[in-house]
């Protein structure tokens, strides 16, 4: 077993690097598993730096984008966040971990959005498994700092991993303040930038929710984990920050269907898009979110399942094998397959939604690009 503490700073696009400890490469890009994620029996390939992960699985990386690793010296190069929403019935919302903030479109001006600005890390790598935990900071002078820990766990074999968000600390400006936690991704399935939605629940009580590949072949989906009380999305990948009206976030008659969640405060809905056809896969990606909190060191958690399904089983049974989670005794409705192997791919997807226990939902539309 080998221990790795280091420390990485980013001040704009720029980064200063420190190191704790023994001297050691110059990198704080951490990988765990390194050669792994080749194929369907040799795991997950997991690399984090500065609040971001990057998975490859079966051969093909599941993140957006498909030629980026995290960068440990600027935040944001990758579409998956670790986000801080303070809502203070004074002062506003305030956004901490987005990095878009170069887009206008994206925030109202009523709302203070910041990525974050340093970090530090360290990892615990035990053969093929192991543990990296970015330390993240903002600061705008110590009576506004957040800091928030990132935890990435793995254990070999597995096809899900597990992440923990805790805010460790906050300046003056954010003492007792209300907050919520975000973590929310663009997806890429099979090396593809598009797919289409699904959710359920399983007998343990458990929700899931994700994308699945336009063929079936492969899924990404969150897992409630014991203990936890988390909302979940899968839909157009911009939604928790832009408003759309035509169903690419969640269905219409469920709760805030139109999106921009994050700068309102909102908790995600618990549901998936039901949108377009199988011709037309959406731009999708999913997240999840906390309930309100207001002390610090409560930690949130929950499993990220990136998984390749067999031919002839549907996306949420392929999330309920890969995490070990079995379906409801009541069983969903017969959905068609959408299973990939080597020798078959069935291109068929059944477009339908059960809401509640055992819901399941897929939704497809490009990206207009």
């Amino acid at each position: 077993m080998k221990k790795k503490i280091i420390a990485g700073v980013a001040l704009g696009a720029a980064a200063v690097l420190g190191f704790a400890g023994p001297a050691m490469a110059a990198s704080d890009l951490i990988t765990i598993n390194e050669n792994g994620g080749t194929g369907a029996d040799d795991g997950l390939k997991i690399q984090v730096a500065f609040g971001q992960i990057q998975v490859t699985g079966n051969g093909a990386v599941q993140l957006y984008s498909t030629d980026a690793v995290p960068d440990p010296s600027a935040y944001g190069n990758l579409s998956n966040y670790p986000i801080v929403v303070f809502n203070d019935p004074d002062e506003g919302v305030t956004v901490v971990g987005y990095s878009g903030l170069d887009d206008t479109d994206t925030f109202t001006d009523a709302t203070d959005a910041h990525a974050w600005e340093s970090f530090t890390s360290e990892s615990t790598i035990d053969g093929n498994s192991g543990t990296v935990t970015n330390h993240l900071v903002y600061s705008d002078g110590n009576s506004d700092e957040v800091n928030l820990d990132y935890k990435v766990s793995y254990t070999y074999p597995n096809q899900y991993l597990n992440l923990e968000l805790t805010v460790t600390s906050v300046g003056a400006d954010f003492t007792g303040v209300p907050y919520k936690m975000y973590w929310i991704t663009d997806a890429t399935l099979g090396g593809e930038d598009a797919g289409m939605q699904f959710g359920g629940t399983a007998a343990s009580g458990a929700q899931l929710g994700g994308v699945v590949s336009p063929d079936g072949s492969t899924i990404q989906s969150f897992r409630q984990t014991s203990g936890q009380s988390l909302n979940w999305f899968a839909g157009y990948y911009g939604c928790p920050m832009w408003e759309n009206t035509d169903n690419e976030c969640v269905p219409d008659g469920t709760a805030n269907p139109n999106g921009l969640w994050i700068q309102n405060y909102q908790d995600f809905p618990n549901a998936a898009s039901t949108v377009g056809t199988v011709d037309e896969p959406l731009d999708n990606g999913w997240g999840a979110s906390s309930p309100e909190l207001t002390a610090v060191n409560t930690a949130i958690n929950f499993d990220m399942i990136f998984a390749s399904c067999l031919d002839g089983v549907e996306a949420l049974q392929c999330a309920f094998d890969a995490a070990g989670e079995s379906a409801p005794a009541a069983a969903a409705p017969v959905l068609a397959t959408t299973g990939s192997d080597a020798s078959a791919i069935v291109p068929a997807v059944a477009v339908m939604m059960l809401l509640g226990a055992a819901a399941t939902a897929f939704a497809v539309r490009r990206r207009n690009a």
